[in-house]
């Protein structure tokens, strides 16, 4: 039975395995008809793809697979691993196929024993620097290539090879430089200290040209004639007189060098001789008693000779040996202090270029020393850049200083640039920092954000000018005054005072000149307005004129008229003057507008301000916004050029109308003492603000 569609409108079951070879639809949920039983596909019978829209997939009722929010995401069910698990040779591979990166977004562990390798199992090149937050790189081998890291043991060796066993006071260059005195010129130094001193084969030469045997042997022919001359007695003293001369000499000379031994040797010999002659001269002595007087003659005039002679040889002898062994001494002296100078000079040039090669040898090991001499081991590793930047790329414990409230993380010229943090607290100092999705608090407090700020700050200022939207500025425009409400009543209360005494003096001149001008001109025709006055005066009827005088008994009010106006005074006080300013010596009281020019006064110019004339008294609100609305100004009188100071009547009546009066002219005036109230509460809702910045300080 063919059909094009196949439709059951109700349930239907199917026992045996069935074939749709064409597309199946579904308008509700495909379900096994028992749980955990059958499979969705079986390993000969697999599908292909499998395409599900926004939603997640569960594998033994837990959430493994989920799309939110275009990341698909992989997780587990709380305290439960997620593991990705190959075998054999297989491999877990991560690959953006875009331009995006692998990120870690926690702490990253390797299981122990395990190693972190590049895909050929070697060396792993890392993007940046290591930061290993206080921690050693451990194992480190044998440097082999120059931008290997060198361990410690290799450092040691190479160090304890440059010191090369060199003693304890000269194994350091410190050392070797304060034994060359500091003196970075050593060598030239001592080659020109040398080139002062004598050379030492000319001493030599000095010295080997000294016979010393010539200079005895005037002593030795001496000695001979004693031989024949001088009797047993005197011999025996001369000969004792010369040995002991001799024996000074020897005493002298003895110390001397090698050169001196010749002379030692001779005066050996030459004692010697003076010994066989002192015996063979006892051995004679029998003979010699027994001759006669002639003998002991003999024996006295030689004896006389003898020591004549003795003492001649003597004093011969000691002066050439005198001069000899001073002659000697100073050849031998200036010989050994030039040996001595040369040595030095050797010692010291033998030191310095000893030094000057050993620095240079240790410097030039030193500057060869690279990794590539020393062995990474498994204990010691090196210190090379790429691990350092891996190792600072992500940290795996607590960051901790070694010491509390010592360290600083980063520093004025070396900053971070973010900071992100997964907790939600900071303690700064004991005060804990907190955020939330809707903002942050500090110490329990809410921290106000930038828009709630400038929105406060906004609001504060309320549009005020540019000139006056900081309290700096309005401290500014009130002269810094913190008193200026005060200030301002107080100068109101001057200008009056000085308008009135102004006004006064002013007053009294042109009343003076009104009064003896109004004499001048009354006097002409006082007799013809007299008489009328009195014609009229005779007249009592009721609203009589006089010439230039009226009366309104109905009214009371008396009519002065003039050529150019009229002046009024009525039963009430009421006084008009419409064309001439005019002094009165009494009050005058008014109910109603009065008009005039600049007003002077001797006194206070006071107004009714008693609250029982008062009703609807109201604080005026936002008196600094209406104050910062309006401006202090100077300008100079259309009338008379004069400049002054005050306010725009249009501008003071949009925030205070109160304070303006439109006359039937259309000008508008402004009671200047009305806008005291303003500026008052101005003043008080400044000094809160002042006071509520204050406070949050």
């Amino acid at each position: 039975m063919a059909q094009k569609r196949f439709i059951i409108d109700g349930g239907f079951s199917v026992n045996d395995d069935s074939l749709i070879t064409g597309n199946l639809e579904m308008a509700g949920h495909i379900l096994p008809s028992a749980d955990i039983t059958y499979d969705l596909g079986s390993p000969t019978k697999q599908w292909k793809d499998v395409y599900v829209g926004p939603g997640s997939l569960y594998v033994n009722g837990k959430k493994v697979i989920e799309d939110d929010s275009d990341t698909i995401t992989l997780g587990t069910d709380a305290d439960q691993d997620l593991r990705f698990k190959t075998t054999g040779v297989g491999s877990i591979e991560l690959l953006p196929a875009g331009t995006g990166n692998i990120q870690i977004m926690s702490t990253m562990q390797i299981q122990t024993g395990s190693s972190i390798t590049d895909s050929a199992g070697s060396a792993v090149k890392f993007g940046d620097k290591i930061d290993m937050d206080s921690n050693r790189i451990i194992n480190v081998t044998t440097p082999v290539d120059g931008t290997d890291a060198a361990n410690k043991t290799y450092v040691d060796d190479k160090f304890d090879d440059v010191i090369n066993g060199a003693p304890a006071a000269l194994d350091t260059l410190n050392e070797l430089a304060a034994a060359l005195g500091d003196d970075a010129n050593y060598a030239s130094t001592i080659t020109t200290a040398l080139a002062a001193k004598a050379s030492i084969v000319y001493v030599d030469a000095q010295i080997a040209g000294i016979d010393v045997s010539s200079q005895l042997t005037g002593v030795e022919s001496d000695i001979d004639a004693l031989e024949l001359t001088m009797g047993t007695a005197a011999l025996n003293t001369t000969a004792q007189n010369v040995t002991g001369a001799i024996n000074e000499l020897k005493t002298e000379i003895a110390g001397n060098d090698s050169d001196i031994t010749t002379a030692n040797t001779n005066i050996a010999t030459n004692t010697a001789a003076i010994g066989v002659l002192q015996t063979t001269t006892a051995n004679n002595a029998t003979d010699i008693a027994a001759n006669s007087t002639a003998i002991t003659n003999a024996i006295s005039t030689a004896s006389a000779d003898a020591t004549a002679k003795a003492n001649n040889a003597e004093a011969n002898a000691t002066a050439t040996a005198q001069a000899y062994t001073n002659t000697r001494e100073t050849a031998i002296t200036s010989a050994y202090q030039t040996y001595a100078d040369t040595a030095e000079a050797d010692a010291v040039s033998t030191a310095e270029t000893y030094t000057n090669a050993r620095e240079t040898a240790i410097t030039a090991v030193i500057n060869a020393l690279t990794t590539d001499d020393v062995a990474e081991g498994t204990t010691n590793l090196y210190f090379t850049n790429d691990r350092v930047d891996t190792k600072l790329g992500y940290v795996d414990a607590d960051i901790l200083p070694s010491a509390t409230e010592t360290y600083n993380l980063g520093s004025a010229d070396k900053r971070w640039n973010k900071l992100f943090l997964k907790g939600s607290t900071i303690d700064l100092g004991g005060v804990d920092i907190s955020a939330s999705g809707t903002g942050m608090s500090v110490g329990g407090s809410d921290m106000a954000s930038q828009s709630y700020v400038d929105g406060k700050i906004a609001d504060l200022i309320a549009s005020a000018p540019g000139a006056l939207d900081t309290l700096n500025e309005l401290a500014a425009a009130m002269g810094d005054d913190a008193n200026f409400s005060a200030t301002v009543v107080n100068n109101i209360a001057t200008a009056k005072a000085e308008a009135i005494s102004n006004a006064s003096a002013d007053a009294t001149t042109k009343a003076d000149a009104a009064e003896a001008d109004a004499i001048s001109t009354a006097s002409a025709d006082a007799t013809t307005k007299a008489n009328a006055a009195q014609t009229a005066a005779t007249s009592h009827s009721d609203n009589r004129d006089i010439t230039g005088v009226s009366f309104n008994t109905g009214t009371g009010v008396v009519t002065f008229t003039r050529t150019s106006g009229d002046l009024t005074v009525d039963l009430d006080g009421r006084f008009t003057d419409n064309a001439y300013a005019d002094a009165m010596n009494q009050n005058v009281t008014t109910t109603s507008d009065v008009t005039f020019g600049s007003v002077y006064a001797t006194g206070d110019v006071t107004a009714y301000s008693d609250e029982s004339l008062k009703t609807n008294i109201k604080t005026i609100d936002g008196a600094l916004g209406k104050v910062e609305s309006i401006r202090g100004i100077t300008f100079d009188r259309i009338n008379d050029g004069s400049t002054s100071t005050g306010v725009v009547a249009q501008e003071l009546e949009s925030v205070l109308p109160e304070a303006v009066k439109t006359d039937a002219h259309g000008l508008k005036s402004v009671a200047y003492g009305n806008i005291t109230g303003l500026l008052i509460e101005a003043v008080k809702e400044l000094s809160a603000q002042v006071a509520e910045l204050k406070a949050k300080k």
